[in-house]
């Protein structure tokens, strides 16, 4: 099992804010979904731009799993961002497959202008974005606040 460390909402808050800054100013967020969602929608509201979703999931439980892609960013976000400053945001470039395949879509989409941001990245990453804020040891199991919300 590996080390965990628990991050609570003022770390996640005050590591958004210094991402909002290094990021500066955007025309759009894509959000990475699900980790990214929470940071990309913190982001989002320090800059005033929209939010898109983008689905890809890479993790059950603890183990790597197959890349799914569940949502991609429709044809009117393309069209209308695909030459204007747009950020990519996740939680996390741990082994850095998800990154590499939006990185892959956008590509794919003609998009001239376009970032990635997370919020921490591992020492092994294969992806390393072009924003984040703090590194971690491969061993390291972040548990973020949003993973641990019950709703009864």
């Amino acid at each position: 099992m590996p080390e965990r460390v628990n991050l609570s909402w003022k770390h996640i808050q005050d590591d958004c804010k210094v991402l909002a800054n290094l990021i500066g100013p955007c025309d759009a967020i894509v959000a990475i979904g699900r980790g990214g969602l929470v940071p990309s929608t913190i982001i989002s509201h320090a800059h005033d731009v929209s939010v898109v979703n983008f689905a890809i999931k890479s993790y059950e439980e603890f183990a790597a799993g197959q890349l799914q892609i569940g949502q991609i960013p429709g044809l009117k976000f393309n069209s209308e961002f695909r030459d204007k400053r747009v950020v990519v945001i996740d939680d996390l470039s741990d082994k850095g497959k998800t990154l590499v395949a939006a990185r892959d879509y956008f590509e794919s989409c003609a998009f001239t202008n376009f970032k990635f941001a997370t919020l921490y990245i591992k020492k092994s990453t294969q992806f390393i974005p072009n924003f984040y804020v703090k590194q971690f040891d491969d061993h390291i199991w972040l548990d973020f606040p949003w993973e641990s919300v019950k709703l009864d």
